[in-house]
């Protein structure tokens, strides 16, 4: 009998081992599977973000303002309190309209500068028109109740007018003075300065149109498109 315990002991033991490798095995195997399950849940999910996000993106591509062609910045707001919409408007312009396509049609630089020459009095033109509409809609409004009074304010515009025709005047002459000196002769710098006044005069005047948007509501342009 005892040799008998002997033998079936053993047995017992290897067989109880055994039966803990497959075990073993088969939780392994079972883990990995379901590793392998949850990465190509995750995966599948990632791509689905993905491309959600690739979507969401071309879709605010499309919703974005197309590309500005224009020689010159954009005019951006000089208030704290901007309106959207309104320096939307200031620069949807029939000034930029009317000369932008002259000047892509140009056939020479001269004719460039030309347009350009233009293009500036225009705007020197509605900067003057702009304070005159200004100075009158502010004194329609001389009974809001504000801490500056509608002859202050009339005043002020009066000094940025002056202030603007002198700014861009000593401007201009500044820059062509200095590229002179420093390019010496034989230069041609006019082109460049002439988009800088362009983009001086057009700036001074959209600020006060921009106002005259925020009081009245609306701006008729002295040159129509």
């Amino acid at each position: 009998m005892k040799k008998i315990n002997k033998i079936i002991v053993p047995i017992i033991c290897i067989t109880c081992i055994a039966l803990g490798f497959t075990a073993g095995y088969l939780f392994n195997s079972k883990s990995i599977n379901t590793e392998d399950a949850i990465q190509k849940e995750n995966t599948s999910a990632n791509n689905v973000i993905s491309a959600s996000s690739t979507t969401s993106k071309n879709e605010e591509k499309k919703n974005e303002l197309p590309e500005n062609e224009l020689p010159f910045d954009l005019y951006k707001s000089f208030l704290v309190n901007p309106s959207g919409k309104i320096v939307d408007k200031v620069n949807d312009n029939p000034i930029d309209k009317i000369y932008y396509e002259k000047y892509i049609n140009a056939k020479s630089l001269k004719e460039e500068q030309d347009v350009l020459a233009d293009w500036i009095e225009a705007y020197e033109n509605e900067f003057e028109n702009a304070v005159d509409v200004f100075n009158s809609i502010v004194k329609e409004k001389s009974d809001i109740d504000s801490n500056i009074s509608s002859s202050e304010l009339v005043a002020i515009m009066d000094k940025y007018s002056d202030y603007c025709s002198d700014y861009t005047e000593s401007t201009a002459k500044l820059a062509y003075g200095f590229e002179e000196f420093y390019l010496g002769r034989g230069t041609n710098h006019v082109y460049d300065l002439l988009l800088n006044s362009l983009e001086l005069n057009r700036t001074n005047t959209l600020r006060v149109v921009e106002c005259i948007y925020f009081l009245h509501g609306d701006y008729s342009w002295e040159i129509n498109d």
